[in-house]
């Protein structure tokens, strides 16, 4: 089974530790990962190169899953 958690569970696991951040390990998409850049850059104010190493630190111990289509 494959889970893809959506971009408020991957921001909350960088922001704070709890269930979040113990989901994170497990997985993620592209998409996904691009949307949280965008969140972290414009919402929270991060800078790009912040939010591109929190990206690549996120991406660095994930798979990249790519959804299916029913």
């Amino acid at each position: 089974m494959r889970i893809v958690l959506d971009t408020n569970v991957l921001i909350a696991s960088l922001i704070a530790r709890g269930i979040c951040h113990d989901l994170v390990e497990h997985c993620h998409s592209e998409f996904i990962l691009n949307e949280v850049d965008e969140k972290l850059t414009f919402k929270f104010k991060f800078s790009k190169e912040s939010a591109a190493e929190a990206v690549d630190f996120l991406a660095s111990f994930m798979e990249i899953v790519e959804p299916s289509l029913f």
